[in-house]
């Protein structure tokens, strides 16, 4: 159901579920480890594609503010007609 609501597809988490049917039940926290360890790596890849979009997103705005800049420079220079 949590991976529903977040909109992961079933087939992906199927093969980490496959043994837990097989295992006695103190043995099933290792299906929990599995799938704890997922979500660690894509929680991970996540963070990493968010980090790379936050690097983006400063220089944009950096470039931004220093073109930003350049033009106001450039609009209070006196008219060579003055």
């Amino acid at each position: 159901m949590l991976a529903a609501r977040i909109g992961v597809e079933y087939a992906e988490l199927e093969p980490l579920l496959d043994d837990r049917y097989k295992l006695v039940e103190i043995d099933r926290d290792e299906v929990w480890w599995k799938l704890a360890e997922y979500v660690n790596i894509r929680l991970g890849e996540l963070m990493a594609i968010r980090h790379e979009l936050d690097k983006s997103l400063q220089k944009d705005r950096a470039a931004r503010a220093l073109r930003i800049a350049h033009h106001r420079r450039r609009d209070k220079k006196p008219s060579p007609r003055s």
